[in-house]
């Protein structure tokens, strides 16, 4: 799903989707994010969100478990 999202946000263009693959409406319908292409994007964020925040949440409860307690605020300052 990280894969075919980010292929896709990255091959997104004013009228076209996947490399071309799909071809989408130039017609804006108004207002923020009125064309298909835009939407297309947000569709495509929002993959890479379901995908990536469980594998970011669980890499912080995995140092959690791996770092001594005497080292947890250089290594949380990682992510800080």
């Amino acid at each position: 799903m990280l894969s075919v999202a980010t292929i896709g946000i990255v091959s997104t263009g004013p009228g076209f989707t996947l490399l071309g693959m799909l071809q989408l409406s130039t017609a804006d319908s108004g207002g923020l994010f009125g064309t298909a292409a835009e939407k297309a994007y947000i569709l495509y964020g929002l993959l890479i969100g379901l995908a990536f925040g469980p594998v970011q949440a669980s890499s912080r409860s995995y140092m959690a478990r791996s770092v001594t307690a005497a080292e947890s605020g250089r290594y949380f300052g990682i992510y800080a």
